[in-house]
């Protein structure tokens, strides 16, 4: 994420952000990656940037993993939010998201 802040390009840009999204979910963190979800969604369309096939496959599964997470109106309102970002406060927004993340050293798991 910093180097996408650091170049500034949105078409990357938008992949990064769905992919922090998909790690901060799997961190337990939905309502934030719900709301980069929407800022990368937007972006896409701002800029004409369309996904891949799997790209699209693994963000309708993230997305109704994280609908199942938040509830309905929860998603939604995580959502408009993330669309309501632009480019530079939705990537400084997924910088401070990271840093706040529970995250576990590999020497800090159980059995290692």
């Amino acid at each position: 994420m910093r180097a996408v802040q650091e170049l500034g390009e949105p078409h990357p840009g938008t992949y990064a952000l769905e992919r922090t999204a998909a790690l901060l979910e799997s961190l337990g963190e939905p309502r934030a990656a719900t709301r980069l979800c929407g800022a990368a969604d937007m972006l896409r369309r701002r800029i004409g940037s369309p996904r891949s096939p799997k790209e699209k496959a693994d963000l309708d599964a993230l997305l109704l993993r994280l609908q199942h997470a938040t509830g309905g109106v929860t998603f939604g309102e995580a959502w408009a939010e993330g669309r309501a970002l632009s480019f530079e406060g939705a990537v400084a927004e997924a910088l401070r998201d990271l840093e706040a993340a529970p995250c576990v050293a590999p020497g800090d798991r159980e059995g290692a």
